[in-house]
């Protein structure tokens, strides 16, 4: 243990090379929990790779080594970038599987004497990772499609709901891009109406009725932060946030997004709608994003 922790040290006073603190620190946080898993510990040592010099090898290599899941790391930046969760927050996380935003949301809380509550929900059921969470988190394995808002609200403390919600919710990629991006959009708009309640159209000021289960308002506290995952339609060149239009109507009791105009319905720019809702909405695709991945993030903070 003491020539690991040296190993450590020795990594952080070599940490010039290309490799951030924070990258630096996470490694660091693995090394002293254990190491790598005995999968990898059998693939170092097929390597030729002993597993104590490879503590004294440069910390571009470690963190490369050692690096979190990508889910994780573009959960940290936007954290680190906009400051969504603080020490004891509430936070809802939809489309949890399998756990990485859940340890990220735990450690954001701060210590445990500071409170706060990570709730996941998934459709499968999800396991919480030993792994930098503790007794703040729970799961709850329920099909967020289905769910009521005053199911959900009773998931957080004294039911006066959450102030951040994230959603990392995707649907099963057909390769269909039109496709996916509805599908996409159908999830996020769950998400958002969960979120926000009742909604008010951009071109009205009609209201929009929710369903007839919900409790008014939505599950975001106000002044909180929303994140949505969404993914962009292969037809938006250049735009981050076009308009994903369809062939056929998208009409269903959670959807509070949908507009009609004279062309024919079309689901209108998540971005612009949550300007109206929210005192600042950014989109952002965070560097851990796979190249060919079509995935992007919508930012939403303070809740109006």
């Amino acid at each position: 243990r003491e020539r690991e922790r040296d190993g450590v040290a020795a990594a952080r006073r070599e940490g010039s090379g290309g490799v951030k603190k924070d990258e630096r620190r996470w490694v660091a946080g693995l090394l002293l929990q254990g190491g790598p898993a005995p999968g990898l510990r059998r693939q170092i040592r097929l390597q030729g790779l002993s597993l104590v010099p490879r503590l004294h090898l440069s910390a571009h290599f470690l963190a490369r080594l050692f690096s979190p899941a990508p889910s994780t790391a573009q959960l940290l930046q936007m954290q680190k970038q906009y400051k969504l969760i603080t020490p004891g927050a509430s936070v809802l996380d939809l489309g949890c599987a399998p756990g990485a935003w859940l340890q990220v949301a735990c450690q954001s809380l701060g210590p445990l004497e500071k409170g706060g509550v990570v709730v996941g929900i998934d459709v499968k059921k999800v396991k919480i990772p030993n792994l930098y969470c503790d007794s703040r988190v729970r799961t709850v394995c329920a099909d967020v499609m289905n769910l009521l808002k005053d199911q959900a609200r009773a998931l957080s403390p004294q039911g006066k709901g959450f102030s951040v919600m994230l959603s990392d919710m995707c649907p099963s990629v057909s390769g269909i891009t039109s496709k996916d991006a509805a599908l996409s959009c159908e999830l996020g708009g769950k998400a958002l109406s969960l979120a926000v309640g009742k909604s008010i159209l951009p071109s009205s000021d009609e209201s929009i009725p929710e369903e007839n289960n919900s409790g008014g308002d939505g599950l975001l506290q106000r002044g909180g932060n929303l994140v949505i995952k969404l993914l962009e339609s292969g037809d938006t060149q250049g735009s981050c946030f076009g308009f994903l239009s369809y062939t056929q109507l998208l009409v269903s009791s959670f959807t509070n997004l949908l507009v009609f105009l004279s062309c024919g319905w079309v689901v209108t720019e998540f971005g612009q709608f949550c300007k109206l809702r929210f005192k600042k909405a950014s989109w952002i695709r965070p560097k851990a994003t796979r190249s060919s991945s079509r995935e992007i993030y919508l930012v939403c903070q303070g809740l109006k």
